[in-house]
Protein backbone atom coordinates (compact mmCIF):
# COMPACT_ATOMS: atom_id res chain seq x y z
CA UNK A 1 0.00 0.00 0.00
CA UNK A 2 1.16 3.54 -0.73
CA UNK A 3 -0.70 5.15 2.19
CA UNK A 4 1.94 6.40 4.67
CA UNK A 5 1.18 5.41 8.29
CA UNK A 6 2.54 7.00 11.43
CA UNK A 7 5.05 4.90 13.36
CA UNK A 8 3.68 5.96 16.76
CA UNK A 9 0.08 5.86 18.09
CA UNK A 10 -1.83 8.97 17.10
CA UNK A 11 -5.37 10.20 17.67
CA UNK A 12 -7.56 10.50 14.60
CA UNK A 13 -7.98 14.08 13.43
CA UNK A 14 -9.92 15.77 10.68
CA UNK A 15 -7.80 17.22 7.88
CA UNK A 16 -8.46 19.21 4.71
CA UNK A 17 -7.07 17.01 1.88
CA UNK A 18 -6.67 19.91 -0.56
CA UNK A 19 -4.01 21.69 1.53
CA UNK A 20 -0.43 20.70 2.26
CA UNK A 21 -0.70 21.11 6.04
CA UNK A 22 -4.23 19.69 6.34
CA UNK A 23 -5.69 22.99 7.52
CA UNK A 24 -8.83 24.46 5.95
CA UNK A 25 -8.99 28.06 4.79
CA UNK A 26 -11.70 30.12 3.12
CA UNK A 27 -9.38 30.74 0.17
CA UNK A 28 -8.91 27.00 -0.48
CA UNK A 29 -12.66 26.41 -0.14
CA UNK A 30 -13.41 29.09 -2.72
CA UNK A 31 -10.81 27.63 -5.07
CA UNK A 32 -12.44 24.21 -4.83
CA UNK A 33 -15.91 25.61 -5.51
CA UNK A 34 -14.63 27.59 -8.52
CA UNK A 35 -12.89 24.51 -9.92
CA UNK A 36 -16.11 22.47 -9.67
CA UNK A 37 -18.15 25.25 -11.25
CA UNK A 38 -15.72 25.66 -14.14
CA UNK A 39 -15.39 21.91 -14.79
CA UNK A 40 -18.66 21.85 -16.76
CA UNK A 41 -18.17 25.14 -18.58
CA UNK A 42 -15.98 26.37 -21.41
CA UNK A 43 -13.36 27.36 -18.83
CA UNK A 44 -12.83 23.69 -17.94
CA UNK A 45 -12.02 22.57 -21.49
CA UNK A 46 -8.51 21.45 -22.42
CA UNK A 47 -8.15 23.95 -25.26
CA UNK A 48 -6.11 27.16 -25.65
CA UNK A 49 -7.42 30.18 -23.76
CA UNK A 50 -8.34 31.98 -26.96
CA UNK A 51 -10.60 29.04 -27.88
CA UNK A 52 -12.23 29.20 -24.45
CA UNK A 53 -12.93 32.90 -25.00
CA UNK A 54 -14.36 32.15 -28.43
CA UNK A 55 -16.59 29.39 -27.00
CA UNK A 56 -17.88 31.72 -24.28
CA UNK A 57 -18.71 34.46 -26.80
CA UNK A 58 -20.41 31.92 -29.05
CA UNK A 59 -22.55 30.59 -26.18
CA UNK A 60 -23.84 34.04 -25.27
CA UNK A 61 -24.31 35.13 -28.91
CA UNK A 62 -21.62 37.81 -28.65
CA UNK A 63 -19.46 36.92 -31.66
CA UNK A 64 -19.11 39.90 -34.03
CA UNK A 65 -21.15 38.28 -36.80
CA UNK A 66 -22.74 40.51 -39.43
CA UNK A 67 -26.16 39.95 -37.85
CA UNK A 68 -24.89 41.29 -34.49
CA UNK A 69 -22.99 44.14 -36.15
CA UNK A 70 -26.04 45.15 -38.19
CA UNK A 71 -28.18 45.15 -35.07
CA UNK A 72 -25.74 47.61 -33.55
CA UNK A 73 -25.76 49.74 -36.74
CA UNK A 74 -22.08 48.99 -37.43
CA UNK A 75 -22.70 47.55 -40.92
CA UNK A 76 -25.61 47.78 -43.33
CA UNK A 77 -25.67 44.29 -44.85
CA UNK A 78 -26.03 41.22 -42.66
CA UNK A 79 -25.99 38.48 -45.33
CA UNK A 80 -23.43 35.73 -44.98
CA UNK A 81 -20.78 36.45 -47.60
CA UNK A 82 -20.07 32.76 -48.31
CA UNK A 83 -23.56 32.07 -49.66
CA UNK A 84 -25.28 35.51 -49.83
CA UNK A 85 -28.57 33.77 -48.99
CA UNK A 86 -29.12 33.89 -45.24
CA UNK A 87 -28.24 36.14 -42.32
CA UNK A 88 -24.78 35.72 -40.89
CA UNK A 89 -25.77 34.49 -37.47
CA UNK A 90 -23.49 32.45 -35.27
CA UNK A 91 -25.32 29.19 -36.05
CA UNK A 92 -25.44 29.80 -39.80
CA UNK A 93 -21.78 30.87 -40.02
CA UNK A 94 -20.42 27.91 -38.06
CA UNK A 95 -22.50 24.96 -39.31
CA UNK A 96 -25.86 25.99 -40.77
CA UNK A 97 -24.59 27.07 -44.20
CA UNK A 98 -24.35 24.25 -46.75
CA UNK A 99 -20.94 25.48 -47.89
CA UNK A 100 -19.59 25.45 -44.35
CA UNK A 101 -20.67 21.84 -43.75
CA UNK A 102 -17.87 20.77 -46.08
CA UNK A 103 -15.43 21.74 -43.33
CA UNK A 104 -16.99 19.28 -40.91
CA UNK A 105 -16.34 16.25 -43.11
CA UNK A 106 -18.49 13.14 -43.00
CA UNK A 107 -18.88 13.11 -39.21
CA UNK A 108 -20.79 16.40 -38.96
CA UNK A 109 -23.84 14.93 -37.20
CA UNK A 110 -21.69 13.13 -34.60
CA UNK A 111 -19.73 16.25 -33.78
CA UNK A 112 -22.85 18.41 -33.78
CA UNK A 113 -24.39 16.31 -30.99
CA UNK A 114 -21.01 15.73 -29.31
CA UNK A 115 -21.27 11.94 -29.78
CA UNK A 116 -17.82 11.67 -31.32
CA UNK A 117 -15.00 10.48 -29.02
CA UNK A 118 -13.24 13.79 -29.63
CA UNK A 119 -16.12 15.37 -27.73
CA UNK A 120 -16.96 18.96 -27.07
CA UNK A 121 -13.35 20.11 -27.36
CA UNK A 122 -13.08 18.86 -30.94
CA UNK A 123 -16.42 20.42 -31.83
CA UNK A 124 -15.44 23.85 -30.47
CA UNK A 125 -12.02 23.63 -32.13
CA UNK A 126 -13.57 23.06 -35.56
CA UNK A 127 -15.97 25.95 -34.94
CA UNK A 128 -13.06 28.26 -34.15
CA UNK A 129 -11.13 27.18 -37.25
CA UNK A 130 -14.17 27.87 -39.45
CA UNK A 131 -14.72 31.29 -37.90
CA UNK A 132 -11.03 32.18 -38.05
CA UNK A 133 -10.81 31.08 -41.68
CA UNK A 134 -13.83 33.22 -42.59
CA UNK A 135 -12.16 36.27 -41.01
CA UNK A 136 -8.98 35.60 -42.98
CA UNK A 137 -10.99 35.46 -46.21
CA UNK A 138 -12.46 38.87 -45.40
CA UNK A 139 -8.93 40.22 -44.97
CA UNK A 140 -7.85 38.54 -48.22
CA UNK A 141 -5.33 36.32 -46.45
CA UNK A 142 -4.31 32.85 -47.61
CA UNK A 143 -6.33 30.00 -46.09
CA UNK A 144 -6.34 26.20 -46.30
CA UNK A 145 -9.04 24.43 -48.34
CA UNK A 146 -12.32 24.21 -46.45
CA UNK A 147 -12.44 20.41 -46.61
CA UNK A 148 -9.16 20.22 -44.62
CA UNK A 149 -10.48 22.36 -41.75
CA UNK A 150 -11.60 19.44 -39.58
CA UNK A 151 -8.28 17.59 -39.87
CA UNK A 152 -6.28 20.76 -39.15
CA UNK A 153 -8.44 21.55 -36.13
CA UNK A 154 -8.08 18.06 -34.66
CA UNK A 155 -4.31 18.08 -35.21
CA UNK A 156 -4.03 21.47 -33.52
CA UNK A 157 -6.06 20.16 -30.58
CA UNK A 158 -4.01 16.95 -30.31
CA UNK A 159 -0.71 18.88 -30.35
CA UNK A 160 -1.96 21.28 -27.68
CA UNK A 161 -3.24 18.55 -25.36
CA UNK A 162 -0.05 16.54 -25.82
CA UNK A 163 1.98 19.57 -24.80
CA UNK A 164 -0.42 20.18 -21.91
CA UNK A 165 0.08 16.63 -20.64
CA UNK A 166 3.84 17.05 -20.29
CA UNK A 167 4.79 17.46 -16.60
CA UNK A 168 6.31 20.80 -15.74
CA UNK A 169 8.52 21.33 -12.75
CA UNK A 170 7.71 24.37 -10.63
CA UNK A 171 10.63 23.78 -8.35
CA UNK A 172 13.01 26.73 -8.35
CA UNK A 173 16.63 25.80 -8.91
CA UNK A 174 18.84 27.01 -6.11
CA UNK A 175 22.61 26.92 -5.87
CA UNK A 176 23.38 24.53 -3.03
CA UNK A 177 26.83 24.62 -1.44
CA UNK A 178 27.70 21.44 0.40
CA UNK A 179 29.36 21.93 3.76
CA UNK A 180 30.62 19.06 5.90
CA UNK A 181 29.46 19.05 9.52
CA UNK A 182 31.52 20.50 12.32
CA UNK A 183 34.01 18.32 14.17
CA UNK A 184 32.31 15.68 16.29
CA UNK A 185 29.04 15.83 14.32
CA UNK A 186 27.57 13.74 11.51
CA UNK A 187 25.40 14.91 8.65
CA UNK A 188 22.61 12.75 7.19
CA UNK A 189 21.57 13.90 3.71
CA UNK A 190 18.37 12.47 2.19
CA UNK A 191 16.86 12.71 -1.27
CA UNK A 192 14.31 10.96 -3.49
CA UNK A 193 13.79 10.04 -7.16
CA UNK A 194 10.66 9.07 -9.10
CA UNK A 195 10.68 6.04 -11.45
CA UNK A 196 7.71 6.55 -13.77
CA UNK A 197 8.18 3.23 -15.55
CA UNK A 198 7.94 1.32 -12.25
CA UNK A 199 5.26 3.46 -10.67
CA UNK A 200 7.52 3.74 -7.64
CA UNK A 201 10.04 6.05 -6.01
CA UNK A 202 13.48 5.59 -4.55
CA UNK A 203 14.56 7.23 -1.30
CA UNK A 204 18.17 7.41 -0.17
CA UNK A 205 20.32 8.74 2.63
CA UNK A 206 24.06 9.18 3.19
CA UNK A 207 26.06 9.80 6.35
CA UNK A 208 29.06 12.14 6.20
CA UNK A 209 31.55 13.01 8.93
CA UNK A 210 33.44 16.26 9.37
CA UNK A 211 36.11 15.04 6.93
CA UNK A 212 33.38 14.61 4.25
CA UNK A 213 33.81 10.85 4.34
CA UNK A 214 30.81 8.59 3.70
CA UNK A 215 30.22 6.36 6.71
CA UNK A 216 26.95 4.70 5.66
CA UNK A 217 24.36 4.81 2.88
CA UNK A 218 20.76 3.70 2.42
CA UNK A 219 18.54 3.16 -0.62
CA UNK A 220 14.96 1.83 -0.71
CA UNK A 221 12.19 1.62 -3.31
CA UNK A 222 8.65 2.34 -2.10
CA UNK A 223 5.24 2.73 -3.82
CA UNK A 224 4.51 6.13 -5.30
CA UNK A 225 2.88 8.36 -2.62
CA UNK A 226 -0.05 10.69 -3.25
CA UNK A 227 2.03 13.85 -3.62
CA UNK A 228 5.60 15.15 -3.80
CA UNK A 229 5.31 16.71 -0.35
CA UNK A 230 4.32 13.34 1.14
CA UNK A 231 7.23 11.69 -0.68
CA UNK A 232 9.75 14.21 0.63
CA UNK A 233 8.40 13.87 4.17
CA UNK A 234 8.60 10.05 4.01
CA UNK A 235 12.21 10.34 2.80
CA UNK A 236 13.03 12.64 5.73
CA UNK A 237 11.37 10.23 8.18
CA UNK A 238 13.31 7.26 6.76
CA UNK A 239 16.57 9.18 7.10
CA UNK A 240 15.74 9.95 10.75
CA UNK A 241 15.02 6.27 11.38
CA UNK A 242 18.33 5.42 9.70
CA UNK A 243 20.10 7.62 12.25
CA UNK A 244 18.42 5.75 15.10
CA UNK A 245 19.17 2.34 13.56
CA UNK A 246 22.89 3.15 13.32
CA UNK A 247 22.96 4.48 16.88
CA UNK A 248 24.70 7.73 15.95
CA UNK A 249 24.37 10.78 18.17
CA UNK A 250 25.07 14.40 17.37
CA UNK A 251 23.59 14.14 13.88
CA UNK A 252 22.31 16.81 11.49
CA UNK A 253 19.46 15.95 9.11
CA UNK A 254 19.66 17.76 5.77
CA UNK A 255 17.55 17.65 2.59
CA UNK A 256 16.61 19.81 -0.37
CA UNK A 257 12.88 19.99 0.49
CA UNK A 258 12.09 23.11 2.49
CA UNK A 259 8.45 22.07 2.94
CA UNK A 260 9.37 18.69 4.41
CA UNK A 261 11.90 20.20 6.83
CA UNK A 262 9.40 22.85 8.00
CA UNK A 263 6.70 20.19 8.41
CA UNK A 264 9.01 18.17 10.66
CA UNK A 265 10.04 21.21 12.69
CA UNK A 266 6.41 22.30 13.14
CA UNK A 267 5.18 18.70 13.62
CA UNK A 268 2.71 19.14 10.74
CA UNK A 269 2.83 15.56 9.47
Amino acid sequence: MSIPLCLTPQEDTLIWPKSKDGQYSVKLGCQLLCAKENSGSALGLKVPNKIKTFAWWACIESLPTLANLARRKVVLSNNYTCCNRDLETMIHALWGCEKVKIAWGTNFDELLWCQNPRGVEGFIMVCWFIYNQHNKIRLKEAVAPLEKTSDLAQKYLADFQQHLAKPTSKKLLRKVIWKPPDAGLLKFFFDEAVFDDLGAVGIGAMVHNSFDEVLAALFEIIPLPSSIVVLETIAARRAALFVRELGFSGSILEGDSEEAILAIKNQCF
